[in-house]
């Protein structure tokens, strides 16, 4: 993990909603996970513009703890 970044962080900044949906399905407790600056996926995903990343975590997020 380089920066603290995970794969769901690399997915968020390179608009790789594909693999995104991918790594949330396997592993949904990623959303939780902070970078070394403090940034969730969806922090990343927001401030590098991808909006259906943006979409993808939020709703996997909600489907998680509506469970």
């Amino acid at each position: 993990m380089k920066d603290g970044n995970t794969a769901l962080h690399v997915c968020a900044s390179h608009n790789k909603p594909e693999s995104l949906k991918l790594l949330l399905r396997s592993r949904s407790d990623l959303v939780n996970y902070e970078n070394t600056s403090g940034l969730t996926a969806l922090e990343v995903a927001k401030n590098s513009g991808h909006q259906l990343c943006v979409e993808l975590v939020c709703l996997s997020h909600i489907y998680t703890v509506s469970k």
